[in-house]
């Protein structure tokens, strides 16, 4: 907005169809290689070197990230409030993977600052996918993510809860 001179009204009357953009064109550069086993093995041959041998069968790390928007004005948005989020300020939800070697492998904004990383994360394409088809991964291979991911789906690795375990 600010880079190219557009005014906070028109990014907002705008911003569906950005992100819509956004994703079409982050779907076509940024890919996971889901159903290809070979592709898989190398992707979690990097993580498996990079991590001192361990998370062995790990393909992808995926985590939310909050992107910084200017509070949306009453014209501009029928509900501001949806994209303030927990740590006071205004943003929208990027839910994110990268492989070891910090290359975006799933990438997708669809959600208001305010949404929780387990919300925003089942209506990815990527976890349309993962629910979808049982073949998306081979049966070794897994993602990690923190607790927020916990009950996503069994193909997520993500830290037990609790103290002293």
């Amino acid at each position: 907005m600010d880079m190219h001179g557009v005014a906070k009204s028109t990014m907002f009357q705008y911003k569906d169809d950005t992100i819509r953009a956004l994703n079409n064109v982050l779907g076509a550069t940024i890919s996971f290689p889901w159903g290809d086993e070979d592709a898989c093995v190398k992707l979690a041959d990097g993580f498996y070197a990079a991590n001192g041998q361990s998370l062995h069968g790990c393909v992808l790390a995926i985590d939310g990230l909050l992107v910084k928007i200017a509070c949306p004005d009453a014209y501009d948005e029928t509900d501001s409030q949806k994209y303030y989020t927990r740590k006071h300020f205004y943003a929208f939800n990027v839910q994110a993977g990268c492989d070891a070697d910090l290359r975006f492998r799933i990438a997708s904004v669809k959600c208001a600052g305010s949404t929780h990383d387990s919300t925003a994360w089942a209506v990815t394409d990527a976890a349309r996918i993962m629910r979808s088809d049982p073949n998306a991964l081979p049966d070794w291979a897994y993602f990690v993510g923190d607790d927020a991911y916990k009950s996503q789906h069994d193909k997520i690795l993500c830290p037990w809860p609790g103290r002293r375990l």
